[in-house]
């Protein structure tokens, strides 16, 4: 069992969202997250084959995002919930530091973040 769920709302932003999920897979690449992603639009989202394993989509019918979250949140199948707008990149430095964080036995995160000079 993955011990983050990831969950990503989106709507109407394919390309972004590829992006996204690109970084955030190379993020993670010992499988640590269970990626979901809630499609709030009537469009259906087109991913790359390589993404089909590992990222679960689901719809959401134009709810909106707070509904997509909660709808992430049913889904998930993991203790720990991590909520990502579909434009956040996410590399390995964050990844792991969120995995370490939960490792530690704290029982809270309010927000994580980390910046990474290019």
């Amino acid at each position: 069992m993955p011990s983050i769920s990831v969950v990503i709302p989106t709507k109407d932003r394919e390309s972004i969202l590829v992006n996204s999920l690109d970084k955030l897979l190379k993020a993670d690449p010992d499988q640590r997250f269970e990626i979901i992603v809630i499609n709030d639009s009537e469009n259906p989202i087109l991913l790359p084959e390589s993404f089909a394993e590992r990222v679960k989509v689901e719809r959401n019918k134009g709810r909106g995002v707070a509904s997509a979250r909660n709808t992430g949140a049913e889904l998930s199948a993991a203790n720990w919930l991590w909520f990502l707008d579909d434009d956040m990149w996410v590399n390995r430095l964050l990844a792991d530091r969120v995995q370490q964080h939960i490792s530690s036995g704290t029982h809270e995160i309010g927000r994580a973040s980390c910046r990474e000079r290019v």
